[in-house]
This record gives C-alpha cells, structure tokens and sequence, in this order.
C-alpha cells in the first residue's frame, strides 16, 4: 500500500538503488534478528555479509552520492562493540568501490561525474542536421556539476521548514500520501521504544539526516524532477524504514497499513499504466486536495508535464503564469477565466516581481456565490448577474525558482449552461463565474 508498485511500471533508477539498499541492510542486519543460529545460510550469520553488504552501499553511492549515509550505521555498529577492526574494513570496502567506479568512470568518459560534460537535451533542432547547427550551439544543457541556486530571497530556515512540510504531508511528494506504511512503522517504532536496539536508532539517524541534507542543498528539486508520483528521491531510501520494525507479533499495524494507505495509492495502482504516463492526474481528486501544494517546487509538479494545463500566460504588467491543478477551470479567453460551476478550482500562480496584493474581479450571468481564497486568506461575496465584483487580498507566497508562487482557489455554488440559456450559442460547458486577475503592490480597501 505505497506508491512503490508504481515504479516497477514507471521503470527510474531508484527502482533498482531501492533494491540494493533493501539487500545490503538484510544481509547486515539478518543476524541481529535471528531465532536461530544453526541457520542453512552461514553467509548471513557471520561479519561477511557486511562486506557484502558494504559491496552494495559502495554501488547505489556511486549511483547517487546522497545514499553515503547509509553506510554509516553498519561503522558506527562496530565501534559501539570496539570491534575496529572490522569497522576500519568496512568503511575501505565502501571506499574501494565508490573509488572504482568513480575512477572507471573517468578513465572510459574523461569525467568521473557521469552527469557531467558535454550532457544536452534537443527539441526540434538537433546537431549537425545541417551546416549550420552544432553541438555547442543546440540544446538545453543537462550538466549536473554543481547544486542549484538557492531559495531566492527566503531565509534558510524557513524555506527549510516550508520544505519539511511538504516532505510529510505534500500533495504531489509527501511521505504520508505515498509511503503510508513507512509512517506507520515510524510511529509503532516511536510507541514501542523501549524495545528498539541501538542500530534503530542509528538507522533512524541516517535517514532523517538524508532528508535535512536533501532538504537544504536541493530546496527547490528535492523529490527527483521531472514530475515524479511521490517523492522519487526518497524511493531508495524507504526500505531503511522497514527494518525500524519493532519486535513483536501483530496484525494491527498491518492493517492500518493497507487501510490507509490505500485510502491514497489504490487509485494510482489499479490503473499503473496510466498513472505512470500521466502522473498529475491522480491529485486532482479525492483525499489529495485536501493536502498542501509543494510550492517551492512549482518547475517539477506534475502538471508541469501537462502543457495545456501548465505555466499558461496570462495578463501584462504584471504577466502571470498559471498552472490549472485540475479540470475545474479553462484556460484564460479574451474576456478572463471561467471557473466551472458548483466546483472548486485549485490555480498555482506564478509571477515576477512579487506581489502584495491580489485583484479578483468576478462576473456572471446568473447569480452567484463565489469564495476566493488567495495564499490561504478566504473571502466569500455574493454577484449579482452582469455585476461584477472586486475582491482584493493579500498575498505573501513563498519565493523559490527566481519567482513569487502562491494558490488560487475559486469555488463556485451555482451553475448554467451557455447554449441552454442562448439558443445561439454552441457553449456546453457548465459555467459558474468568471474572473480576472490583476496585480499590485500595495493592498487596498475591498471594493464592490
């Protein structure tokens, strides 16, 4: 009941750095855990498997350096037993294999970060297609050398906050939604702490200072790009959870497991062949409206795979770009945005400079009730037909990417039907109200 089985249809290299994760801590920890020694597998019974096991970390670091963390627990282990020895073999092990592929790497390629030189994406144009267009001249550059910029003019901590959020409980990337059983088995290790070995605790260590690494040196592409289902990132690091574990004999917690965490994944796992083409349609409905956007990440949600639907200009001075999180609203005509009728239509609005104020004028032909909420400030008016109202609120937004991203939320009570209403009109859709948006940098009194 995660959003694992997904992946093995939306085939990415976590699938298989998830996998040699899951053997190396098996193979070391298998014997922490044993009944019964006398075991047909000796491998897993004596310190060899942590060779192994460091064989494997060694792999899935070179793979994605993020996961160096994770061979720190099986070191620390043996020197919390002083046994150095096997500690100080362990770790050159690891050193050994990281070293090898990274030099095997820059021996055959002439760059031991295989993300790095000459690395391009081409649209339309493609190089030497004709005696004018090269290599150098073409194409988005994909060069991974160095970590992004930083969260604008956001203060550390609170963009880190911001971000820890989202990383629990975000709509698109959180641990909650997609990884339910890695929450559950927190929480059961949290209730029956007494009962935890020091190598939980050393696991936990890991993992969560993973996390705040991701967190502060990719604060705005911390679940992976490219507009994953989950946090795609965070994929090879979830089987660490499974060996949190508590000792003990339960069906509860997995119960709880299935039960919540389908709450969540099943629509994605019943149908995993569309849910891996289009990974933004499953959170446009159900449980996951009701959870908050990541919007320090608004240039890798998954609408951003959608292009009818997403970064759609509108407006001058100041120019908005508009992300449609569902199929509630159209895209912006000459006379503004309709927002369907007795639905609520979730809007990320992105805009450069920044704003402190936003301008909602709302129009339409019968009489309505809308409810606007802006960046989290709620306002609820009553139109009359062909009246429009003036609805001005505050926003602060979260500034990430080099622009300023807040939420639209346009919910309508009633609705009509243009042709039923006009014989000559050809519109069939089911309308509630109409709206335009304009800027500004000072916030004024609500007008009507």
């Amino acid at each position: 009941a995660s959003i694992v089985p997904l992946y093995a249809i939306w085939l990415m290299p976590e699938m298989f750095n998830m996998s040699l994760v899951f053997y190396a801590y098996f193979l070391w920890l298998f014997k922490e855990v044993r009944q019964n020694p006398a075991t047909r597998h000796p491998l897993l019974n004596n310190k060899s498997s942590d060779l192994i096991a460091a064989i494997l970390l060694g792999l899935v670091t070179f793979s994605k350096p993020s996961h160096l963390p994770l061979i720190l627990p099986l070191i620390t282990l043996a020197i919390w037993r002083k046994e150095f020895r096997h500690a100080i073999l362990v770790g050159l092990v690891f050193i050994l294999v990281v070293g090898t592929t990274f030099g095997v790497t820059g021996l055959t390629s002439g760059e031991f970060n295989y993300q790095g030189g000459d690395r391009k994406t081409f649209y339309g144009h493609y190089p030497f297609e004709n005696g004018q267009a090269n290599f150098d001249e073409l194409g988005n550059s994909m060069t991974t050398n160095a970590l992004p910029p930083d969260a604008g003019n956001a203060s550390l901590l609170r963009q880190f906050l911001r971000n820890a959020g989202y990383f629990f409980v975000g709509r698109h990337f959180g641990l909650m939604p997609y990884f339910m059983p890695g929450i559950v088995i927190i929480g059961w290790a949290l209730w029956r702490w007494k009962t935890l070995k020091v190598w939980h605790l050393m696991i936990g260590v890991a993992v969560v200072s993973t996390a705040i690494g991701l967190l502060l040196l990719l604060p705005n592409t911390w679940s992976g790009g490219g507009g994953p289902v989950g946090n795609r990132y965070f994929l090879s690091f979830y089987p660490t959870l499974f060996f949190l574990l508590p000792q003990g004999r339960s069906l509860l917690a997995g119960i709880i497991i299935w039960l919540a965490g389908t709450l969540f994944v099943a629509q994605i796992l019943v149908n995993p062949f569309v849910s891996a083409k289009q990974t933004w349609q499953h959170a446009e409905q159900s449980l996951f409206r009701m959870l908050p956007v990541e919007l320090t990440m608004v240039n890798d949600l998954p609408i951003r795979l959608e292009q009818g639907r997403s970064r759609i200009t509108y407006g001058q001075d100041p120019t908005f770009l508009l992300s449609f999180l569902d199929r509630n609203a159209w895209r912006p005509e000459a006379a503004g945005i309709w927002i369907a009728g007795e639905s609520r239509a979730e809007i990320v609005v992105r805009v450069n400079p920044p704003l402190s104020a936003l301008t909602i004028t709302l129009s339409s032909p019968i009489s309505n009730t809308v409810t606007v909420i802006v960046d989290g400030n709620k306002h609820r008016t009553d139109i009359l037909p062909n009246i429009p109202v003036s609805v001005q609120l505050p926003v602060e937004g979260v500034y990430a990417a080099g622009a300023q991203n807040f939420m639209l939320s346009i919910e309508t009570e009633r609705s009509f039907i243009p042709q039923l209403r006009d014989m000559r009109s050809r519109d069939r859709r089911r309308l509630g109200a109409l709206i335009k948006l304009t800027g500004g940098s000072e916030l004024g009194n609500l007008s009507q």
